[in-house]
């Protein structure tokens, strides 16, 4: 495991941190790996709301926050209070393992 101090660059969007981070293998993110704050989470939610608001600004409320939550739910870390404000936890350990396994279970479905 190790520890990433954040900065504002990684906070305006959810898929910049992960590569930012390395919890990307190949063309898979690993975002449960990924451990943050619940106050820094909140500050990378509104970053990624902004950018949907100004890229898409035809969408309704509702679409936009639709939209926003599911490239959280597919980019976002876990929040997790126990992470110190302004840093992010990245088990790398795991995001390997699991990267293998994922690996293997494609070579032996022949895909």
């Amino acid at each position: 495991m190790k520890t990433i101090k954040l900065t504002s660059k990684l906070l305006k969007d959810a898929e910049y941190l992960m590569r930012g981070v390395e919890a990307v293998r190949g063309n898979r993110a690993y975002p449960s790996y990924v451990y943050m704050n619940p106050s820094d989470y909140k500050a990378l939610e509104r970053n990624v709301r902004a950018q949907y608001k100004k890229e898409y600004s035809y969408l309704s409320t509702e679409k936009l926050r639709s939209a926003v939550g599911f490239h959280m739910l597919n980019y976002g870390p876990v929040e997790v209070k126990g992470v110190a404000k302004g840093h992010v936890i990245v088990d790398n350990r795991a995001i390997d393992e699991a990267a293998l396994a994922e690996d293997e279970q494609v070579a032996q479905n022949g895909r």
